[in-house]
């Protein structure tokens, strides 16, 4: 016969086993019923505290009743055109997405002077960053609400943190499909905010961003694949008639200005989605060459060559390559494959990078 004691002081003899475990307990060894309605462990609550699902059901019926905003960064590898970070801006009721690249830091207040729309800004949703202190009173002048999320709550601003991750892996996703350089991450992420916005979504139940907030329809066969080789038609800015009417490029990005494709300002281009020049330009080295290169990397990792740091926000990063050479044996054959991964050291400025 098992004794009549309170739910609590079998709640501690067990362990401070969880109230729904500890009644499957009473229900298999008929313990006497038990009214566990009034007891409370503060040991458990100290203990075993986690946070609290809190998914906002709050609905936005108009434009611009809220934005939430985000910083990403700082990318360890600065893109060709020095950017280092980039700032989101998402609209709660349509869903679309606004990117900015950015530098450094400090210009997330300039880029959010520049974000217009027809409507004026109701409320701006962020984290208490560095970067968004400086709102406060511009915010203030403007009339825009200010809401902040608490520290160490992501989850709050959980809109713009899934967005963040959907533009970097699928980001990253289209480099890899087309082995481009991470150097022009902010093309590939560019282009990943232009698709999520043309795409469906189940925040609005599977409705489109972009349908939502222009009432237009989509034409899917303006888009082409990432990385694809394009050939626009050159022929008007010829400057003589010994000129090829068009030239090989890459398809890095859509233009958001205009109806064309990044460096072309018309729609006069043929695309060839079968072939991806840049694995021409650059091809993959051998299964040889891989296992040379690893050993000189292992090496270097031993010997401390370098130390990993952030970017100082003065500075510009120099990149690095790898340099292949085959020695040879006096009767020309192979002794051993070389490879030296080496800075580019020309990249360098005088009296700024070195004295």
């Amino acid at each position: 016969m098992v004794p009549s004691l309170s739910f609590s002081t079998w709640h501690s003899r067990l362990g401070h086993l969880s109230v729904d475990a500890q009644c499957i307990v009473f229900r298999h060894y008929n313990f006497p019923s038990l009214n566990k309605n009034n007891d409370f462990c503060s040991s458990c609550c100290l203990s075993k505290a986690h946070r609290l699902s809190t998914i906002s059901t709050t609905i936005y019926n108009k434009l611009l009743e809220l934005i939430y905003s985000d910083l990403w960064g700082l990318a360890l590898l600065t893109s060709a055109y020095g950017f280092t970070y980039y700032a989101t801006f998402i609209d709660a009721y349509t869903h679309f997405t606004w990117l900015y690249l950015l530098k450094i830091k400090s210009e997330t207040l300039q880029v959010f002077k520049q974000f217009q729309f027809q409507l004026p800004l109701k409320a701006l949703q962020i984290d208490w960053g560095t970067e968004y202190r400086v709102f406060t009173n511009y915010l203030a002048q403007y009339g825009i609400m200010h809401y902040v999320i608490c520290p160490h709550t992501h989850y709050q601003n959980r809109v713009v943190e899934i967005n963040h991750r959907h533009i970097v892996e699928f980001g990253f996703t289209l480099l890899t499909y087309v082995v481009l350089p991470f150097k022009i991450s902010d093309y590939a992420f560019s282009t990943r905010v232009y698709l999520i916005n043309r795409l469906l979504t189940s925040f609005l139940h599977f409705a489109i961003p972009y349908h939502k907030l222009f009432s237009q329809l989509l034409d899917y066969n303006f888009l082409k694949i990432f990385g694809c080789p394009c050939f626009p038609l050159l022929h008007p800015y010829n400057r003589n008639k010994l000129q090829f009417r068009s030239q090989e490029c890459v398809f890095l990005r859509y233009s958001t200005s205009h109806k064309g494709y990044r460096c072309l300002s018309h729609d006069d281009m043929i695309f060839n989605q079968l072939r991806f020049p840049y694995h021409e330009l650059f091809p993959n080295p051998s299964p040889t060459w891989y296992l040379v290169m690893k050993y000189e990397y292992s090496a270097l990792i031993r010997n401390n060559t370098w130390t990993l740091v952030l970017l100082p926000p003065d500075r510009h990063l120099i990149s690095c390559k790898w340099v292949f050479r085959v020695k040879e044996n006096h009767d020309d054959s192979i002794k051993k494959h070389k490879a030296q991964l080496v800075t580019k050291g020309f990249h360098q400025r005088p009296s700024f990078d070195y004295n």
